[in-house]
């Protein structure tokens, strides 16, 4: 028995109601059709249309209707040259090692056995440096996630393999927390001589302070920063060009 109101415009929630009141016995989907036949069609291009995403945008978290969107002009992105040399993937090979790193952080925000994972991550290799990032970055989260559970042992290994901005920091910090104040000075002392930047140099720089006390150790004092020396310079008005220009110039003879 057709519904009598069959707008375009309803929502199927409005649509539900009068069905469930016509009280229609409980069948199957060949009863309900059985002018259909039994075959089920399925796209299987799956996987290619996602390599096919990650080759167009570098990604997966874009989808298509961005694409569409760019390709009629709605999205429109600034245009910058890129070389050969810069691209994110250089041959086939980096898409499939992008795709097994993206599989193993899916397992991992899943709540996956870590045991499963970690050692396929430190097996991975790959000359991408990008992708060399990718690896260095999810061993760093899962570091992250052993030192939340006290798992300290395990959190160090990660932390001494990940490449990650931070990961030499929390060594540091998991070493203290271990007890192994001595190691984490000279971890620390090491650290502080080529710093990945002014943050970890900060950081480093209290650490170190923190376990001279903790080992009684002579306080290295930090050297005063040399005092500021003032020049006044009295120069005519440029007649042309900016005064940068007036100042760098030679003087007259």
């Amino acid at each position: 028995m057709p519904l009598t109101d069959r707008r375009a415009a309803q929502k199927k929630a409005e649509l539900l109601e009068p069905l469930r009141a016509m009280e229609l016995p409980a069948q199957t989907f060949t009863d309900w059709c059985p002018m259909l036949d039994d075959q089920l069609l399925s796209l299987m291009v799956g996987e290619l249309c996602d390599r096919l995403r990650l080759m167009s945008f570098g990604n997966l978290a874009q989808d298509w209707s961005e694409f569409v969107l760019t390709d009629l002009g709605i999205y429109r992105y600034e245009s910058v040259d890129i070389g050969p040399e810069s691209r994110g993937f250089q041959c086939r090979q980096d898409l499939e090692d992008y795709l097994h790193l993206r599989q193993l952080r899916v397992s991992v925000e899943q709540g996956a056995d870590l045991a499963d994972i970690v050692p396929p991550l430190l097996a991975f290799s790959s000359s991408n440096p990008y992708l060399c990032s990718r690896q260095s970055h999810l061993l760093f989260q899962i570091a992250q996630q052993l030192e939340k559970s006290v798992e300290l042992e395990q959190a160090l290994l990660l932390y001494q393999q990940s490449a990650h901005g931070e990961a030499r920091w929390r060594q540091i910090r998991v070493l203290e927390q271990l007890g192994r104040d001595a190691e984490a000075y000279d971890q620390a002392l090491a650290f502080s001589q080529t710093p990945g930047s002014d943050e970890e140099s900060q950081r480093l720089e209290r650490a170190l302070t923190r376990l001279q006390r903790k080992l009684g150790l002579q306080m290295v004092k930090k050297p005063k920063a040399a005092s500021e020396t003032r020049i006044d310079l009295v120069l005519p008005a440029p007649t042309h060009g900016s005064v940068e220009i007036a100042v760098s110039a030679p003087a007259a003879g």
